[in-house]
């Protein structure tokens, strides 16, 4: 009998790929994500956010969540949200 081969998709390889050295849980993301996104719309992100970087470009879910809380603090506080989106380095939606 042979083995199924399965492809890998896009996101798999890119999840693969990412720096296991700076690692944040879900849990810890959504917990961490309003004072990410808040210092990102005042553009004081000198902060270590490597790990928070690092999961929102391999976990569809948090970065949802994160475009949207960027598009309302954004609007909060009249500021571009395509600025916002450079500052945290994920695609707006």
């Amino acid at each position: 009998m042979s083995a199924r081969q399965r492809s890998l998709d896009d996101n798999l390889v890119r999840r693969l790929a990412s720096d296991p050295g700076a690692w944040l849980s879900c849990d810890d993301c959504f917990r961490l994500l309003d004072v990410y996104v808040d210092a990102a719309v005042a553009d004081e992100t000198d902060g270590d956010f490597a790990a928070m970087t690092n999961h929102l470009k391999t976990c569809p879910a948090c970065r949802e969540e994160a475009q949207t809380l960027v598009q309302l603090a954004a609007a909060d506080s009249d500021v571009d949200e395509r600025e916002v989106f450079a500052r945290l380095r994920i695609p707006s939606i």
